[in-house]
């Protein structure tokens, strides 16, 4: 088993055992749920969200922490007005890793602005500011 299969079980079983909340319900009622690693590159991470609907909960794994956070479609995303829209000329890399995004979201409570994918295109995901998990 790999990292990140490793990652996606203790994920599936703190969120079955514990009182993890997924703050994500699409239109079927369904909660999608992904996960990636600090060091995966962000464009890979947009990529999973775009293969479960364009929105999840998204939880990452670093060298000391797991964090949790949203992507939703901006045309969803409640009280986003005030994030950092970073979809022109100040879009992060497709090279940039998961941590590093999510170090910038840290620092941006109002969360951020990027294209649902990290390579040219229209729709834009907006995310909410990554907190901390506690897994058993």
């Amino acid at each position: 088993m790999n990292n990140l299969d490793e990652f996606r079980a203790q994920v599936i079983f703190n969120i079955a055992v514990h009182d993890i909340p997924i703050d994500v319900t699409d239109t079927q009622g369904e909660m999608p749920v992904v996960v990636a690693l600090d060091d995966e590159r962000a464009s890979v991470l947009m990529q999973r969200v775009q293969a479960v609907g364009g929105s999840a909960t998204v939880f990452t794994r670093g060298e000391s922490h797991v964090r949790m956070f949203v992507v939703i479609d901006e045309r969803c995303a409640l009280g986003s007005d005030g994030a950092d829209d970073m979809t022109g000329t100040e879009r992060p890399s497709p090279n940039a890793t998961v941590g590093m995004l999510l170090d910038y979201l840290g620092q941006r409570p109002e969360g951020i602005r990027i294209p649902s994918k990290l390579e040219p295109e229209t729709r834009r995901a907006s995310l909410s500011q990554p907190r901390d998990v506690a897994f058993a």
